[in-house]
């Protein structure tokens, strides 16, 4: 890792971060999550023409898991693949890769320039307000991504001081610190956390025995598998009048062990992951105009050590980007949506042969028409050009039709999208393709969405039929010399639904809030990619057929419970299905999270209790990678509010 970049973010982390102290603080320090689409068209949820589920800064913080991946796999339609606690954790939806899924970060993309894909694992949730998950977007809406879209917005408060502490199972200790003032037009606040998580948990492993002449299961614990991370932010707000201007600055240090798989482990390895983000962001009112003009930069240093076989993999990755939005309403029937955009990225990498780049820059225009009532239609156009493999477009048509006012929605809709090579499938020495084009997909989804809303009583209930179609996938394949390199030869089928129904009920104090999702999906490869591929025909790897997320919030009085439970099917950890281990066994979740609020004049005491796994279910979601037994998690926030 480059020193001075170590050395400057960790004193950006240390100044925003006094005294090392507090944690996770319960809903109550922030301000009410500010509802950013991720698809460029801002109506409500119920108008849009894909399906959005959304999760409360509440329900995160009352799962107090450490990193928003729990947040993702109990309360929203995605897969997480996880390696287990202090391990890396990626994201898939409706079958689409990793690298083939978007994260956003208040609009701009964290997936890393070399592997493409985003580690969960180092997205503390302290620090997240909201995530937003949209299956069905794609380029249309922002960056290189086709296969679907994350957002998380970071914390905004204000007039609040507030300290929390936490203690758990396996070492698991961390602590956060929060605190925010307003003077006139401006605000400002400081989030600043630390996690140290030892992670040494007891598993089932195999052990061949003399004695019994064979293998036999033991216990063991998870070794080398620590986690440390330090994180600060800091958000400065202005607004007058019609104009606002945001900057937030994003600091995170991690080191963690990489222990390996329970049959390759590996006592030495670590990794090391630093990043620094700043996005500013200026909106203005012109007439019947609104103007975002913002701007990013990222710079993420992601170092591999392992002295055991003398590896030291370096890099460091830069992504400068800016992004002007025109929302423009043209008639009361027409608004018009157009965003210019421009970006450029570069890697420095102790295994690319010098420094690489990319140039980017694109134009996007977004028409929804309203052309008689209850009726909106979407058409939406995106040109991109790349300095490293040219052009790719993409578009898509949409519509939302209200079949019952206010009651029952149609959605439907078409779209071409695009998923950029990544600087390793371009530039890796003497593998790498520098001839690679982008994937393509065509995505088609069509729902209903019916709303039952009442003063105590509300329920929604949504269904989504997605089929999508991914061609020239990029895949590394070995060739005669048994290295693999990157071709653009996977053709994939990806459909199936999603079935979501939301309940909240209000009975005096008591306030309950369920919801359920059904997922299933049927992902193959559809075409041979070499003669005789028997994976043709075949699920995907690590993509479950069914899925089965449930949750219930309840709130009373000074009490707020979160319970939930996740159902996860087969997964298959070979391609053809053809390993020993294959399928692996379906596996069932069940957690709970209580906390108390006390309020003592401007002072509020919140304690929080959590129990993961109740149900000491023995899985991996990654083959040879398990996930710990039934365990705990003890938090304790103290705010003091500023004024009254």
């Amino acid at each position: 890792m480059n020193a001075f970049s170590r050395s400057f973010i960790q004193g950006i982390i240390f100044l925003l971060l006094p005294f090392g102290l507090a944690a996770q603080v319960t809903d109550s320090l922030w301000l009410d999550e500010v509802q950013v689409s991720s698809t460029r068209i801002y109506l409500s949820d119920e108008y849009q023409p894909v399906s959005i589920s959304r999760v409360d800064s509440l329900s995160i913080n009352l799962l107090t898991a450490g990193t928003i991946s729990e947040a993702l796999e109990y309360l929203t339609p995605v897969f997480v693949r996880s390696n287990g606690p202090g391990g890396l954790a990626t994201i898939s939806q409706r079958g689409y890769a990793s690298s083939q899924t978007q994260i956003l970060w208040n609009g701009f993309p964290l997936n890393h320039s070399m592997l493409g894909v985003t580690d969960l694992s180092i997205i503390p949730d302290f620090a997240i307000s909201s995530i937003h998950v949209a299956s069905g977007s794609g380029n249309t809406g922002f960056g290189d991504k086709g296969g679907g879209t994350i957002e998380i917005n970071t914390h905004s408060t204000t007039e609040k001081i507030g300290l929390s502490a936490r203690v758990g199972s396996f070492g698991r200790t961390g602590s956060e610190f929060i605190a925010a003032t307003s003077h006139g037009n401006w605000k400002v606040s400081v989030i600043a956390g630390i996690r140290d998580d030892e992670n040494d948990f007891m598993y089932q492993g195999r052990e061949f025995s003399n004695e019994a002449g064979g293998f036999v299961q033991v216990d063991k614990y998870r070794i080398n598998n620590a986690l440390s991370s330090r994180t600060a932010i800091t958000e400065v707000n202005w607004a007058s009048g019609k104009k606002s201007y945001t900057s937030i600055l994003w600091a995170h240090d991690q080191s963690n062990g990489i222990p390996g798989s329970v049959s390759a482990i590996n006592p030495e390895s670590y990794q090391e992951d630093t990043y620094l983000r700043w996005m500013n962001r200026y909106t203005t009112v012109l007439g019947a105009q609104k103007l975002n003009i913002r701007s990013y930069i990222n710079r993420q240093d992601l170092d591999f050590i392992d002295p055991g076989v003398n590896l030291s993999s370096l890099s460091t990755s830069t992504q400068i980007q800016t992004d002007a939005e025109l929302r423009s309403s043209l008639s009361r029937k027409i608004q018009l949506v157009s965003a210019l955009q421009a970006g450029f990225s570069t890697v420095e990498a102790s295994e690319y042969n010098g420094n690489v780049e990319r140039f980017q820059s694109s134009l996007q225009s977004t028409l929804i028409w309203h052309p008689i009532p209850r009726l909106y239609t979407y058409s939406s156009i995106k040109g991109d050009h790349y300095s490293d493999f040219g052009p790719a477009y993409t578009y898509r048509s949409a519509l939302n039709a209200e079949l019952v006012w206010n009651t029952l929605f149609l959605r439907s809709q078409f779209s071409r999208g695009f998923t950029a090579p990544t600087f390793n499938d371009l530039y890796w020495p003497a593998l790498g393709n520098p001839d690679l084009t982008p994937e393509t997909n065509q995505k088609f989804e069509t729902g209903l969405l019916l709303k039952l809303a009442g003063t105590d009583l509300s329920a929604e209930t949504e269904f989504t039929f997605y089929a999508d179609k991914v061609h020239d996938g990029i895949r590394w394949l070995p060739g005669n010399d048994g290295r693999s390199r990157p071709e653009n030869i996977e053709q994939l089928s990806l459909q199936g639904f999603e079935f979501k129904e939301q309940a909240r009920a209000k009975l005096g104090d008591l306030k309950l809030a369920a919801t359920w999702i059904i997922q299933h999906t049927l992902a193959e490869i559809s075409e041979e990619r070499f003669d005789g591929d028997a994976a043709v025909g075949k699920q995907l790897r690590y993509t479950p057929e069914w899925q089965l997320s449930a949750s219930l919030n309840t709130s009373w009085r000074f009490f707020n419970t979160l319970l939930t439970y996740k159902y996860t099917g087969e997964r298959f950890s070979s391609a053809d299905h053809s390993s020993p281990f294959d399928p692996m066994e379906p596996y069932r979740v069940l957690n709970v999270s209580t906390s108390v609020r006390a309020t003592i004049g401007a002072f509020n005491l919140s304690p929080t209790i959590a129990l993961y796994n109740l149900l000491n279910e023995e899985y991996s979601v990654i083959r040879d990678y398990p996930q710990p037994g039934r365990n705990y998690l003890i938090k304790l926030t103290l705010t003091y509010n500023l004024k009254k």
